[in-house]
C-alpha cells in the first residue's frame, strides 16, 4: 500500500493485479500466499511490462471494468483478479491455489447476507455480476478453471473453514447444505447455522479460536439450547474435525463425515 502510489506513477498506465489486487482487496487467500512480498504489476496495453527489484511485471489489455479504485491505490477487480490467480502457477509448476482454494476466495467475493448480523452488507461483487463478467473473460487463461469453482461457490458463506467443510462433506456424497437460513424460536435467541440441513434438521457450526473466549462460550450454550428447541440438532466442528489424525486407523474418514453420517442416521426423514 506504501509502494503502489509511487509505483502507479514511475509505470504510467499501470495498476497492482494478481497477489497484489487480491490482497488489497482483501480476498480470502491461503496464508502463504497472502504473505507473499512481490508486488504484481499489470501495464495495461503495454508491451514493456514493469521490471525492477520485487515486482513481477505483467501487460495486459483491461477494460474499464477490469480496474477499481481500492484504499487509494489502482488494482484489478475481482474478476479480473480471480482470472489471474487461476491462471497462477508455483516455481514449480503446480497451481497456486488447489480447485478448493479457487472456490474459497470466489465464496468469500460474493459473500452477502439477507438474514443474521451481517445482513445488508454488500458482497465485494455480487453473484450474477462476477457471472457477467467471465462472459467477457472468454479464452483467456484462467477461464477454464474459474468457471467450475464458480458454479461450485454458494452466496452467505462467513470463511475458508465453512467453504472447506462444505466441499469435503459434498465429497463424500452429503450434500443438501444451504447458507443464510434463521432458526427462531420464542424465548430464545436467534440462531443462524453456519451450514444448515433442512431436511434431517442438522446445524453445522463451523468455530474458530474466538470460540474459546468465556463470552463466546456463553453465547454458544445459548445457541446449541435454543437449537434444540427448534427441533435441530447442531454439531460444532473445529479444524481438525476436516482431516484424519496420525492415530486414525486406515481408511477412517475425517471426523466431520463421520459425525454427519450418524446425525442423518438418527434423524432421517420420515
Amino acid at each position: 500500500m506504501a509502494r503502489l502510489p509511487a509505483l502507479h506513477a514511475v509505470y504510467p498506465n499501470s495498476i497492482g493485479s494478481h497477489l497484489t489486487a487480491a490482497i488489497v482487496l482483501e480476498l480470502r487467500l491461503p496464508r502463504r500466499a497472502n504473505r507473499n512480498v512481490q508486488l504484481h504489476l499489470t501495464r495495461d496495453g503495454a508491451a514493456n511490462p514493469p521490471r525492477g527489484r520485487g515486482i513481477v511485471g505483467h501487460e495486459a489489455v483491461l477494460e474499464p471494468a477490469d480496474v477499481w479504485s481500492r484504499h487509494g491505490v489502482h488494482v484489478t477487480g475481482p474478476a479480473r483478479t480471480l482470472l489471474d490467480l487461476a491462471a497462477m502457477r508455483t516455481a514449480t509448476g503446480y497451481p497456486l491455489l488447489s480447485d478448493d482454494q479457487l472456490v474459497g476466495v470466489i465464496d468469500g467475493v460474493v459473500n452477502q447476507h439477507s438474514t443474521g448480523y451481517r445482513k445488508g452488507r454488500p458482497a465485494l461483487r455480487e453473484m450474477s455480476e462476477l457471472v457477467e463478467d467471465l462472459r467477457r473473460c472468454s479464452g483467456r487463461r484462467g477461464i477454464g478453471r474459474l468457471r467450475p469453482a464458480l458454479a461450485r461457490a454458494v452466496v452467505g458463506v462467513d470463511s475458508v473453514l465453512e467453504t472447506r467443510a462444505r466441499l469435503l462433506l459434498w465429497r463424500y456424497g452429503l450434500g443438501g447444505w444451504v447458507t443464510d437460513l434463521e432458526l427462531s424460536v420464542p424465548g430464545h435467541r436467534l440462531v443462524w447455522p453456519d451450514l444448515a440441513d433442512p431436511v434431517h434438521r442438522i446445524s453445522l457450526q463451523l468455530e474458530g479460536p474466538h470460540h474459546d473466549e468465556r463470552r463466546q462460550r456463553i453465547r454458544d450454550i445459548e445457541r446449541q439450547r435454543a437449537t434444540e428447541a427448534a427441533g435441530w440438532t447442531e454439531i460444532r466442528v473445529v479444524a481438525a474435525d476436516l482431516e484424519t489424525g496420525p492415530m486414525d486407523r486406515p481408511g477412517s474418514v475425517p471426523r466431520l463425515v463421520g459425525l454427519v453420517r450418524a446425525a442423518r442416521a438418527r434423524t432421517a426423514p420420515r
